[in-house]
Formats: structure tokens, C-alpha cells, sequence
């Protein structure tokens, strides 16, 4: 028992030993000196606090209010204190500082360009154009002073699209002022005071026929959108599903701070993205070989080729990879390379019949290009080569290309070494992706692909085919 009593009574040594400690620990935490209090500008943060542009919504934060009544425009600003300790009033002296205006433009670190890039004035705002109290009181337990700077709304009103800045500094006696924090500058851009509608839509990846709309108006407060098809809506960056696609006239109306609004027009077009291996044979790497090679070159499967398109047969032109690795490429070039003679009029293409519609094609061109440096003499260097749309089941004569009214569209790759200097010359100057339309006003066959004819020291390739869209009309 007495074993057993020595225990209890050494449990509540120990017991009585951390309570001692803890409240002593505590009592030093309540004692600590919390970091000293500091006081800075709020907006100074922003480094200059631009008044730019209307709340996009009414949830949105403001950085004006407009007193029509008094014809006041009314920028809300604050001072705080930083620290954990908000014990006391603190008294904020303000006042305008605006040599820092000149000072920051002289050192580019205050600078604004209009859509041209061109440097725009800013002007500082004008004693008598606008009030600022003297000072702020930061309440005992708060972390905020509030105050206004109330700028001529009429002054504002009738000096639309300049650039208005002012230079407010604080200082206090009651606290130390942050440093770097004391001086905020605001610039007012009366261009938002001007409302200008505008607008862009894209096609949902998932839903082709809803389209997400992005207002890019300038100044619009409201927006009234009226779809074409009987549907409208206020929001300021709606979606809408069509229930057909094509092309369709969607009217955007804005209204600014002033009253005054503006009406915007724009066809939104609606395209069904049938994907590549709607027309085209393999998918979006359509140039397969037939697996046949004579050295590093076979014929295409499943797509039309004249007698101009062998394997290496003088005279033609070689086309498909530098190999079975490098199936889905059509490469083209002189038979035999470098040297081979002239390459005249080879075909290859495909065919479909397709309704009344507009038609986009997308594809990437390789390091296509003339290489005459280092060969030798002989048959002229250069390259003609003619991805097109045409009417029909068979592709024209490469004479017969320009100025023919059943070539519905396509692009041409013309070059000769006269004209590059004989210098090396690739087709990269659009970079590697290249598009085309083309309108069918009934329905028909359309043939796509290639009419070429190539000299010596040419080639040119495309990878891939991304997309075959079409665009039906209303």
C-alpha cells in the first residue's frame, strides 16, 4: 500500500510541475512586444492604381462611384496599419505629391500606349478638378481609415480618351510610415467613359454548335445580345447553343457609364468539324505506302496517281517517306535526286461528293523547299507545286491552273533559283501550318490534292492533314 501511495503521490508531482511550467509559458507569450504597428497607402500596393475600365458586374469590385447628382466621380482609397496590434487611433496626414508624376515618366516606369503603340500624354490632374481631405483617422480595434478622391465628373466627361494622374502621399506622427508604401498614384483613363461594343466567340471543343462569346467592348456596363435565332441575353460573357450550324448574325449591344451605348454586328460561322477521315483516305496522317520501296521511296495507297507519280522512274516524281518509318509523310521530288531531269504535271489526289457549303482544310508543310548548292549543272532548279480543290474527279493540267473556273481553291508554291539566288530556299514562312478554303455552290464531286512539276534540286513535304471542316450554309 505504501508502494502504492508513493506512486499517486509522484504522479502528482509531475502533474503540478507542467501546469507550473505551462502557465509560466503562457504568461510570457501574453507579455511578448507584438511587431510595432505601421501605417501604408493601400492602393499603394498596386504600385500605381489604374481607373481604367467599369465593373464588369455588379458583384464585381469598384474602383469609382458616380455622384450624378453632384456630378462627383468618386475614387474610394484607405490607409492601414500593419501588425497585430490595433490598439489606438492613428492619425494619417494627406496630401498631393504630384513631382513624382514627372519623375516616374522620366523613367519610363509610368508609361501607356494606345493600340498603335504610341505613347500616350498623361496629364496631371488639375487643382480645382477635384477634392482630397487633409487627413484620415485609422479607428482604435479597426485596421482601415477610409476616404474619397472626388474628381469633376463633367471635367472628366468632356476630356474622353486622355489620361488624368495624381499623386497622393501620406505621412503620420502618431505611427511610422511604411516606407515605399507612403505614395500611390492614380491614373484616370476616361477612354472607358466611351463605350465601344465588340466582341469574339469560339466553338466549343465537345459541341460544335455552342459557342462561347467573350465581350471585349470597351466601357459597356450593360450588354443586350441578340443571337439570330430569336434568343438574346444580358450576361457579359454568355454561351449559346445553336440548333443549326452555318453561318449566323449576332448583334451585341453595350451600354457605358454615360447612357449612351453602341451596337456591334459580326457573323459568328458555325462549322461541322467532320474531321480529316470524312475526305481523306488513313486518317490525319493520310499518306500511306503501299509497304513496295525501291531505295527510300514507295507509291501512296488508297489515293489517285497519273503516270508522272512512280517510284524512281526518270522523269517522275518519287513520292512517300524516307522510308516504312516514316509512313504518313508524302514527300516529292525529281527522279532520280538531286540531278534528275524536269518532273512535269504529276496528280494526286482524291475524291468525294460534297453538299453546298464552305470548306476549310489545315495541313502542315515540311523543310520543303530548292537545294541547288553543291549539285551539278544541268536541267533547270525549280519548284511548282499546287495543293488545290477542284471540280470534278481528275485534277487540271498544270497549265491549265491559273484562271480555271473549276479550281475552287488551294494554294500555290512557286519558286525558281533565279529568283532565290541559287541559294537554298525552304517553305517556312508562314511557319509550318497552312490553310485554305473553298466554296461549293451545289452539290458535286471535288477532287483535293496535289498537281505538281518539279526541277532539279526541289522537293517539298507535308506531314499531316489536322482538319476538313465545312460550313453549311443557311
Amino acid at each position: 500500500m505504501k508502494k502504492i501511495g508513493k506512486q499517486i503521490y509522484s504522479i502528482f508531482l509531475l502533474l503540478g510541475i507542467i501546469l507550473f511550467l505551462y502557465s509560466c509559458e503562457y504568461k510570457e507569450i501574453a507579455d511578448a512586444d507584438y511587431p510595432q504597428q505601421k501605417i501604408y497607402l493601400t492602393t499603394a500596393s498596386y504600385g500605381v492604381y489604374d481607373v481604367n475600365t467599369p465593373p464588369a458586374s455588379e458583384n464585381e469590385a469598384y474602383r469609382f462611384k458616380l455622384d450624378f447628382e453632384n456630378g462627383k466621380f468618386i475614387i474610394p482609397l484607405s490607409v492601414s496599419r500593419g501588425g497585430m496590434d490595433k490598439g489606438g487611433e492613428v492619425r494619417v496626414n494627406i496630401f498631393v505629391q504630384n513631382d513624382t508624376i514627372a519623375k516616374m515618366v522620366e523613367a519610363e516606369t509610368l508609361k501607356y500606349a494606345d493600340e498603335s503603340g504610341n505613347v500616350r500624354e498623361i496629364k496631371v490632374l488639375p487643382e480645382g478638378k477635384y477634392t482630397l481631405p487633409s487627413g484620415v483617422a485609422i479607428p482604435s480595434g479597426e485596421d482601415t481609415g477610409k476616404f474619397t478622391l472626388d474628381v469633376d465628373f463633367d471635367f472628366l466627361e468632356s476630356n474622353i480618351n486622355e489620361l488624368f494622374a495624381i499623386a497622393i502621399h501620406i505621412d503620420s506622427q502618431d505611427r511610422e510610415v511604411s516606407k515605399g508604401l507612403n505614395t500611390t498614384v492614380v491614373v484616370i483613363d476616361t477612354k472607358f467613359m466611351e463605350v465601344v461594343s465588340s466582341f469574339t466567340y469560339k466553338q466549343d471543343d465537345a459541341n460544335p454548335n455552342r459557342i462561347i462569346f467573350t465581350n471585349t467592348s470597351n466601357g459597356a456596363v450593360s450588354v443586350l445580345w441578340d443571337f439570330g435565332d430569336g434568343a438574346t441575353s444580358t450576361e457579359m460573357n454568355p454561351t449559346h447553343v445553336y440548333a443549326t450550324k452555318g453561318r449566323k448574325m449576332v448583334t451585341l449591344k453595350s451600354t457605358g457609364i454615360l447612357g449612351t451605348g453602341d451596337m456591334k454586328e459580326g457573323k459568328v460561322e458555325i462549322w461541322d468539324k467532320k474531321g480529316v477521315t470524312w475526305f481523306f483516305p488513313n486518317g490525319v496522317r493520310p499518306f500511306q505506302n503501299d509497304g513496295v520501296f525501291v531505295g527510300p521511296f514507295s507509291t501512296l495507297k488508297d489515293w489517285n496517281m497519273n503516270s508522272s507519280v512512280r517510284y524512281i522512274t526518270e522523269g517522275s516524281i518519287s513520292v512517300g517517306g524516307w522510308g516504312p518509318g516514316d509512313d504518313g509523310i508524302i514527300h516529292m521530288e525529281p527522279s532520280p535526286w538531286p540531278d534528275g531531269v524536269k518532273a512535269s504535271n504529276a496528280h494526286i489526289w482524291c475524291t468525294k461528293k460534297l453538299q453546298r457549303g464552305e470548306y476549310y482544310v489545315n495541313f502542315n508543310v515540311g523543310a520543303s523547299g530548292i537545294e541547288p548548292n553543291g549539285v551539278s549543272e544541268g536541267s533547270p532548279c525549280f519548284l511548282n507545286l499546287n495543293f488545290i480543290a477542284v471540280k470534278g474527279n481528275t485534277m487540271p493540267d498544270i497549265t491549265d491552273i491559273d484562271n480555271n473556273p473549276n479550281v475552287l481553291g488551294g494554294l500555290k508554291f512557286r519558286k525558281t533559283a533565279e529568283e532565290t539566288g541559287y541559294k537554298n530556299w525552304y517553305i517556312q514562312e508562314k511557319s509550318w501550318e497552312w490553310d485554305f478554303k473553298f466554296t461549293v455552290e451545289e452539290e458535286m464531286e471535288v477532287s483535293i490534292g496535289f498537281v505538281a512539276s518539279f526541277g532539279r534540286a526541289s522537293f517539298f513535304r507535308i506531314f499531316n492533314i489536322n482538319q476538313f471542316n465545312q460550313l453549311a450554309f443557311d
